[in-house]
């Protein structure tokens, strides 16, 4: 008999530092990161600011050293302190469900 997890359950974390880019939906900009670790329920993003985006985001994460991206929509589900330091922002974003996508098709115009 299978055992199912109970909803309140965390997904099991990857520590895993890849690049990783973000924006909301009225945003034309991405912005940059990189996750701290992932699971299959979302990411830890210590992103390269201070602002922690308050709407739905949009998330992208680097599949090296294949050429395509973990995409998902989700929101921010807790911002964590880093008090070594602060102007850099660590957000937790929690997403349903992630799909493969190319690289090059999904993040034009992202600055390198």
């Amino acid at each position: 008999m299978q055992q199912r997890q109970e909803s309140s359950t965390r997904a099991h974390r990857f520590d895993l530092c890849v690049p990783v880019w973000y924006k909301t939906a009225n945003e034309t900009e991405w912005h940059a990161g990189v996750t701290e670790n992932i699971s299959a329920s979302g990411a830890l993003i210590r992103a390269d600011g201070p602002a922690v985006p308050t709407a739905p985001v949009v998330v992208a994460i680097a599949l090296p050293p294949a050429n395509g991206c973990l995409v998902g929509r989700g929101r921010i589900a807790r911002t964590v302190e880093t008090p070594a330091d602060p102007t850099l922002a660590t957000f937790a974003i929690a997403v349903k469900r992630f799909r493969i996508d190319r690289y090059e098709s999904l993040l034009r115009g992202i600055p390198e």
